[in-house]
């Protein structure tokens, strides 16, 4: 329902690791077209925020979003709110942008303990 529904939707897939096929179900999903996969363990911000803001992917797949060794919590907010309210917003030293973008996210996530909740508008 969420592949064919015409508004952006996202879904979190949590649970303990090794128990759920969380993964396999977003590698799945790579058969999509107009995806990007990220795996968040070997992900860097600029690279990430970059490529949404540059191609606008219809499908957002991310993999383990709770390492926070590589992504921090302004950096999971980001991907969050991109999420819940389909609105991508990154401030830089002199620099700040913004858009509304139509991506669908699913996304898996160990400990859902540790997930920083999105922002409310």
């Amino acid at each position: 329902m969420a592949l064919e529904s015409p508004h952006h939707t996202s879904i979190l897939l949590s649970g303990p690791p090794a128990s759920s096929a969380k993964t396999l179900f977003v590698q799945c999903l790579m058969k999509l077209h107009n995806f990007y996969f990220i795996d968040c363990s070997n992900a860097t911000k600029s690279r990430v925020i970059d490529y949404i803001f540059d191609n606008k992917p219809k499908y957002l797949l991310l993999d383990e979003l709770d390492v926070l060794d590589k992504l921090s919590k302004n950096d999971q907010t980001f991907l969050l709110n991109l999420m819940e309210a389909g609105i991508a917003f990154e401030i830089k030293y002199k620099k700040t942008r913004s858009m509304e973008i139509k991506t669908s996210a699913f996304t898996t996530y160990n400990s859902i303990e540790k997930i920083t909740p999105p922002l409310q508008s």
